[in-house]
């Protein structure tokens, strides 16, 4: 009843913004495929940074074993070789999915993330105060 003049309207609202916040996360889509027009949504969602931060986390430092020196150790072409390194996988997933890299600091998207999630509460207080 604060939002929508209808709990229904509410709800639908709420899965069409999950949605979309969820796509454009980085995972799903390619950011670099997404148009201009509707690219600066990722760069405003917070599950874009974090999840990013977590990919970057989890393969910094592994080693992966079964791929040999230059990669001779792969299977046939439809099996996935990414590399021996966390950061070789990682730069090989930037192939298909451009938010993805050894390139990204993870600290500064975990930043970023806390600092979005800070900006849209004060926002929500605001508007709060304002209704007020």
């Amino acid at each position: 009843a604060v939002v929508a003049p209808h709990y229904l309207l509410g709800m639908a609202a709420y899965i069409l913004i999950n949605f979309v916040t969820l796509l454009l996360a980085g995972y799903v889509v390619s950011i670099g495929s997404v148009t201009v027009a509707l690219r600066w949504l990722a760069y405003v969602n917070p599950w874009f940074y974090g999840i990013r931060a977590t990919v970057s986390f989890d393969f910094d430092g592994a080693v992966f074993d079964g791929f040999g020196v230059q990669g001779e150790l792969c299977g046939p072409t439809p099996e996935p070789c990414f590399g021996s390194s966390g950061e070789e996988a990682l730069d090989s997933v930037s192939n298909l999915l451009s938010s993805f890299g050894s390139n990204h600091d993870p600290w500064l998207d975990v930043a970023l993330c806390f600092d979005i999630v800070l900006v849209r509460k004060l926002a929500q207080v605001a508007c709060i105060w304002a209704k007020l």
